[in-house]
């Protein structure tokens, strides 16, 4: 629970991060996803040859795909939501993204794996559904660039792979360590969306503080965050894990009034009572089924 609570909070400043490093360049969604990968690859491949040694390439070949698969699903993801922000803004994008989070995973759960909803996590999952979409439609968050129906779509297409990745995760750290998936997909990605720079706006004339975000955004926001949360779905079911990591838009909120000026307003304050009432719920409450059986499975 700790590390997804971490994770909520680190990728609470992806959408800032991307917002600025949008005001200060010509640098477009692919191509701020595509070096933050740059940054983080090298970072997760040292961590995994460290803690694993030669083991972390030993893969079978069919699970090699799939990760690969996983981690571009990963990279598709983060840039629609980075494609959202800079069209909708930082509110609407994380509202319509983090939103359906919870509500897709949920359905999935329910419908496919069987999982039983006990009443602490609906009551909290809805709270948080709620508290989210109080939060950020409080915030006020400036508007992005007027493109309204690309930002929406992009924004929920990011919510579907998101989901995904999510339910990914429970199956990858039941075969493999945390870290396998992140060292070996995330050069895959590299590689695979690598034609897509070709003609960019990547140059050397970047402003130093834009090259330092992307770092941050790399190592911190991708490589550590990542981890994080792989080791955390070892313990929490999917819909927990889903609901805790709506943090994010908690932590976005109060950047963006410390940074950009933006009200919270009163709408925002009720949804983040919501918001932290649901994590608390969730603290304290029984080992969820489903939770018991895959901490049983690894």
């Amino acid at each position: 629970m700790l590390l997804l609570v971490c994770t909520g909070l680190i990728w609470g400043t992806i959408g800032v991060c991307g917002r600025m490093i949008f005001s200060r360049s010509n640098l477009d969604p692919v191509e701020v996803s595509w070096l933050r990968t740059l940054f983080a690859a090298p970072f997760c491949l040292l961590i995994g040859y460290q803690s694993l040694g030669r083991d972390l390439f030993r893969v079978r070949p069919r699970d090699f795909i799939l990760i690969a698969v996983f981690a571009l699903n990963i990279f598709v993801y983060q840039f629609l939501y980075l494609i959202g922000v800079r069209d909708v803004g930082i509110s609407i994008a994380t509202l319509l993204c983090l939103c359906s989070i919870p509500v897709l995973v949920s359905i999935y759960s329910v419908v496919v794996q069987g999982e039983i909803l006990t009443r602490p996590v609906l009551f909290a999952l809805i709270g948080a559904v709620l508290g989210t979409a109080l939060l950020t439609l409080g915030g006020g968050g400036k508007a992005g660039n007027g493109h309204v129906a690309i930002g929406v779509a992009a924004a929920l297409l990011s919510a579907v792979g998101a989901s995904a990745y999510n339910l990914g995760s429970q199956w990858l750290v039941r075969r493999y360590p945390p870290i396998t998936a992140l060292a070996l997909g995330f050069p895959v990605t590299l590689i695979v969306f690598a034609p897509v720079m070709r003609g960019g706006h990547v140059s050397t004339d970047l402003p130093w503080s834009v090259w330092l975000i992307l770092l941050y955004m790399g190592v911190g926001t991708q490589g550590i965050a990542y981890l994080f949360f792989q080791w955390g779905v070892k313990t929490e079911s999917a819909t927990v894990a889903s609901i805790v990591t709506l943090l994010e838009p908690v932590v976005a909120s109060a950047i963006a009034w410390a940074a950009f000026g933006e009200q919270l307003g009163a709408a925002g304050l009720i949804g983040a009572l919501l918001l932290t009432s649901g994590l608390v719920l969730l603290t304290f409450s029984p080992p969820h089924p489903a939770a018991a059986g895959e901490a049983a499975l690894v």
